[in-house]
């Protein structure tokens, strides 16, 4: 059997062949030498036959021929006109003579062909292509010279194997389906990685280089701002590839039906090293901005995580530092706190908004991708604003990353 597959039905030669996708090209060679063994058995047979051929007889071998060449070309349209051919070719006339049995096989694979396209139509095709197979040769027969039991066991066998290529045809189709669920979601993982590379590492560190560019007392201001401006230019191009990598996939995230599953465990050791080596990086970027802030890490995590938590948990905790950065108040400080028990990591985060925003009271891009993503996980992720009478607009964070950690986990404060 042949496994082609398309987006749907093709309607043009030039149409299948756009849509043949790599595994198709792969099996041209296979299928040419399948239809070049049909060819040279239907030949052997029609020059043992002792029938004499008219021209008819000649014209329809000739179409039969053309349809399997057709075949390779346009599978669906191929198939029909094989199976049309041998159906014709059975009926009694005194034009022409019948095909040789060789010429089924192709029809066999003309059933398979067309139960790849659609299941139900090449099951139907099948009863039917295998009741005239059976019912036609009988015409002109007289009814004594026709056996009951072989006749019976004749039209099964015919019925069978009709229906098999079709059912093996649809069971291709499903199996390549699968396979190309697969390949979408993992594609569409890859670019969910890119996107958040991007935004966890490119943008966030391009934005504290604007924020640090700010911060210098230079004569030359006009290179200083052009330089700004074009870290702008290269901020506001990542966030817009960003959106278009996550569009991808918050399209297709309810709908592809597969679950998240963990990609490995990482100690608990290992994540309270990331966790210090973030938390030391960015608060002295903060400081180098005029931010005076303090961070509260647990002393110790035991246990094992999984990969996936851990990649959360990282990411929000680094994702935090960038929004005190862009949204906060440097003359009012920050708290930034990590909680770790036996089922969860509780991060808070506490500070003032340097102006009323919406996007700072709903977190920005980046927090909303987290919020989503731990709402999945069984977390939640709430923030908070708050307008004092002083004018101050107070900013809460609190999240929660869930874990999987035996009860041998034991927190140290």
């Amino acid at each position: 059997m042949h496994i082609w597959r398309f987006g749907v039905a093709a309607n043009s030669l030039s149409g299948d062949l756009k849509h043949m996708s790599h595994l198709q090209k792969t099996l041209m060679p296979f299928v040419l030498v399948c239809l070049l063994v049909h060819l040279c058995g239907v030949s052997d047979a029609l020059l043992r036959s002792s029938c004499a051929m008219t021209d008819c007889d000649l014209f329809l071998i000739g179409f039969s021929f053309g349809s399997l060449v057709c075949t390779v070309f346009s599978p669906w349209h191929g198939s029909w006109v094989t199976l049309i051919v041998w159906c014709v070719s059975l009926f009694p006339s005194g034009l022409w003579n019948s095909l040789p049995p060789e010429y089924f096989m192709a029809c066999a694979m003309a059933l398979g062909i067309i139960g790849y396209f659609q299941l139900n139509q090449g099951l139907a095709l099948a009863a039917v292509v295998s009741g005239m197979s059976w019912f036609l040769p009988l015409i002109g027969h007289e009814e004594k010279d026709i056996d009951a039991g072989s006749c019976s066991q004749r039209f099964f066998l015919i019925l069978v194997m009709c229906l098999v290529p079709a059912l093996i045809g649809g069971l291709m189709q499903q199996t390549q389906r699968q396979m190309e669920l697969r390949d979408m979601v993992r594609r569409q993982e890859e670019k969910l990685e890119i996107a958040h590379t991007l935004h966890d590492y490119v943008t966030n560190d391009v934005v504290d280089a604007i924020l640090l560019l700010g911060q210098v007392q230079d004569a030359d201001s006009v290179k200083l701002d052009e330089a700004k401006g074009c870290l702008r230019k290269a901020s506001l191009r990542s966030h817009a590839l960003i959106e278009q990598l996550e569009d991808v996939h918050h399209a297709n995230d309810e709908d592809s039906g597969i679950t998240d599953v963990s990609r490995g465990q990482v100690d608990g050791d290992e994540v309270l090293r990331a966790l210090c080596e973030i938390a030391r990086t960015h608060q002295s970027r903060l400081e180098l901005l005029g931010f005076d802030g303090a961070v509260l890490l647990p002393e110790l995590i035991s246990g094992d995580d999984c990969m996936e938590r851990e990649t959360i948990l990282l990411g929000l905790v680094r994702e935090l530092f960038a929004d005190v950065a862009k949204h906060a108040d440097a003359r009012y400080g920050y708290v930034l706190t990590v909680e770790a028990s036996l089922n969860e990591y509780l991060i808070r985060l506490r500070d003032v908004a340097a102006a009323a925003d919406a996007s700072i009271e709903s977190g920005g891009t980046g927090l909303s991708r987290y919020e989503a993503q731990l709402k999945r996980q069984g977390g939640y992720l709430r923030t908070q604003c708050e307008d004092v009478e002083s004018g101050l607009h107070w900013w809460s964070l609190e999240a929660r990353v869930p874990r999987n950690v035996g009860n041998r986990a034991r927190v140290h404060w």
